[in-house]
Order: structure tokens, then C-alpha cells, then sequence
């Protein structure tokens, strides 16, 4: 027993050792960046990020319009541009988006799948139709997007996927079952990958955001959950886009294998998670109107 202490000390300082080693940052000039869900929101920001170190942009969303509107906002920086209007939830639009890059740039350096739908709302009456939707962009899609784009970053012994979760996918917060479920999918399938891809030269990260300022964060009704109780802006903030971008891009560049946001909240739930539980309880069942409130998540699908 005392060897096996030993033993795990001994590896708890190796590790504690290796955190503190300086990574020189890896170059991002011309390198090809594909983002999925680029046309708003964490995608957009991602571009611009990843456009001021100089890389090629892949924009893919299924709004042709929105693309051609984050193009023109990255041509400031100098930047390639190619934008390919796609619903990657669909097997053929998948290997379109693959095929097109490697026809317009030759490879693909860095995937990020950001591309997902949110659901809030009470889970016994959510609908089907949504729930299947969302789990075929937030789980299947991003899969069936990494296995594809894998295989010639392998052989090139190069590359970085990077998929985008949600820390809903470690709080398991009532009034977002579903969609919690999906991005605690997101975590394992991006953890067992990285091992499973360990000294191949492909590194997998995975980047949890907290409540982020966007356009579908924009319909909740924050007066329930960020403005009337100061206790929880210090705990879970809602974060800038931007904060989010610059983690993406920070996960390819320091090849960082986790990075969580969010605030206390999500670092509470590795610690302490009875006392999270216990919050939550007084949250949502003591401190708010619950029903205003999981009505309220309900226009996050929308």
C-alpha cells in the first residue's frame, strides 16, 4: 500500500512538473483553420482570433449570407478566405466541407468543431424532433466531422482538433437535460480521443464555455439568473464571445488539452460537488421563480 502511495506521489509531481514547463507557442501563419458554426456567435469570434495570427480561414455554416458577411469583416486582416455553406449534421456536407478545403488549400491543419444547437426547458415536454436535431449537430455531426478530417492529419503525423463543449456538460443544471447530456458526450468522445491519438501528432482539445454573450444567449430573460442575484455573476459571469475565441485559439497554440470557463461554478463541481448540488437546489428551487426561469432556458432552442 505504501508503494502504491509512493508511486502516485511520485507521478503527481511529474505532472505538477510538466505543468510548469514553458510550451513555445506553435505558429498559426498560414495554417488551415476549418470552423464550423462560423457565421455567428463563438465561430465568428474564433475567425477573427485566428485570422490576426495569420492563418487561412474555412468559414462553414449553413447561412451563405451570414458567411459572406464574416469574410468581408476578415479581410482587414489580410486573411485566405473560403467559405462553404453546409449543415454538418449531413454526411454529404461533411465530406464537401473536407473536399473543398483540400481542393482550395491542400490539407486541413486545424479543426474546430463549434457548430451545435442549444435546448433548455423542461425535458419530459421538450420536443422530439429538436432533441434529435441537436443531438445530431452537437454529437453525431462533430464525430462524423473529426473521423473524417482525422485520417490525413495522421498520416501527415500533424494536426489539432479542437471541439467546442459547454460546461452544461459538467453541471448538469435542471432545466438543460438534454443538452447537457450532448456536450457530456462532447467531453468523453474528446478525452478518450486524445489518448487514443497520444505521440501520433494529433493533438485534441476540448474548450468548455460558460454563459457567453450571443445572439441565442440574447432571448434569456437574465434577470432571473445574472442581474436580480449577485451571487451568481461572481460565480458564473456571462463571459465575452471574445474570452472564448482566444481560449480556442490558445487550446491550438499552447496545445492545451482542456480548457474550462465559466467562472467557480465549473471548478466546484470537481471539488465539491455536493455543495454544488446543494447550491443549485437553492438557486433554483429557493431563490427564483423556477417555472419563469426553465421557461425561460426554452428560448434558447428557438
Amino acid at each position: 500500500m505504501r508503494k502504491l502511495f509512493v508511486l502516485f506521489a511520485l507521478g503527481g509531481l511529474y505532472w505538477w512538473w510538466r505543468s510548469l514547463q514553458e510550451v513555445t507557442p506553435s505558429s498559426l501563419v498560414n495554417k488551415v483553420v476549418v470552423i464550423t458554426g462560423a457565421s455567428a456567435g463563438i465561430g465568428r469570434a474564433t475567425a477573427h482570433q485566428f485570422a490576426r495570427y495569420k492563418a487561412r480561414i474555412v468559414l462553414v455554416a449553413r447561412r451563405e449570407e451570414a458567411l459572406n458577411e464574416v469574410k468581408n469583416e476578415l479581410a482587414r486582416y489580410g486573411a485566405e478566405v473560403l467559405i462553404i455553406p453546409a449543415d454538418v449534421s449531413l454526411e454529404k456536407d461533411i465530406k464537401r466541407v473536407v473536399s473543398q478545403t483540400e481542393a482550395k488549400f491542400g490539407q486541413i491543419d486545424v479543426l474546430v468543431n463549434n457548430a451545435g444547437l442549444s435546448m433548455g426547458g423542461y425535458f419530459e415536454t421538450a420536443d422530439s424532433t429538436h432533441i434529435r436535431k441537436m443531438l445530431d449537430l452537437n454529437v453525431k455531426g462533430l464525430i462524423r466531422m473529426t473521423q473524417v478530417v482525422l485520417p490525413a492529419m495522421l498520416e501527415r503525423k500533424s494536426g489539432y482538433i479542437v471541439n467546442v463543449s459547454s460546461v452544461a456538460g459538467i453541471l448538469n443544471a435542471p432545466g438543460e437535460t438534454a443538452y447537457a447530456a450532448s456536450k457530456s458526450a462532447v467531453n468523453t468522445f474528446s478525452d478518450a480521443l486524445r489518448r487514443e491519438l497520444h505521440g501520433k501528432g494529433v493533438h485534441v482539445a476540448k474548450v468548455l464555455p460558460g454563459w457567453t454573450k450571443t445572439d441565442m444567449t440574447a432571448k434569456l430573460d437574465t434577470t432571473l439568473s445574472f442581474d436580480q442575484y449577485s451571487i451568481v455573476n461572481p460565480l458564473m459571469p456571462m463571459q465575452d464571445v471574445e474570452l472564448v475565441a482566444k481560449a480556442i485559439v490558445d487550446a491550438v497554440r499552447f496545445r492545451k488539452s482542456t480548457i474550462v470557463l465559466g467562472g467557480v461554478l465549473p471548478q466546484m463541481n470537481a471539488i465539491l460537488p455536493r455543495l454544488l448540488e446543494w447550491m443549485q437546489d437553492v438557486f433554483y428551487f429557493k431563490l427564483i421563480d423556477k417555472e419563469h426561469f426553465v421557461e425561460s432556458l426554452e428560448e434558447l432552442g428557438t
